[in-house]
């Protein structure tokens, strides 16, 4: 589970290339978890800084970003001994890729387009959820 100790604000990490996509999965996640603290990156590299410097208790990451290697960036996070979830976000994903996700350290996949009981299951995985905000 995530340290919530760590720094004072938590926050749910949104990595995706397609600001659209990044604004979606936030607008269905601020359904479900009312007043949640977001921070997006499109990027690999900027969501690093983004790591470092505040609470993460949550990642969204896409399948596929251009040109950046995601497998690696979890295989990075899960190496440093980073507990945060990591949920991979894709239209599209073969046995193969989800194989290859779970032994790199992602914790959970989630399909696009998004539909909220979907966000809503994958969230309650790993972050309690209180019943009047879910």
């Amino acid at each position: 589970m995530p340290d919530f100790n760590k720094k004072a604000t938590t926050s749910i990490l949104i990595i995706d290339d397609s600001k659209p996509s990044r604004a979606i999965l936030q607008k269905t996640l601020d359904r479900i978890m009312p007043g949640s603290n977001y921070i997006q990156s499109a990027s690999l590299k900027d969501a690093f800084d983004h790591i470092e410097n505040n609470n993460i208790i949550l990642i969204f990451i896409d399948r596929y970003l251009s040109a950046e290697n995601n497998m690696e960036f979890i295989k990075k996070l899960k190496q440093n001994d980073d507990p945060t979830p990591i949920i991979i976000c894709s239209s599209e994903l073969s046995e193969v890729d989800i194989i290859n996700f779970q032994s790199a350290g992602a914790d959970s996949f989630l399909t696009k387009p998004f539909l909220p009981e979907n966000v809503k299951k994958s969230v309650n995985r790993f972050i309690k959820l209180q019943p009047a905000l879910g």
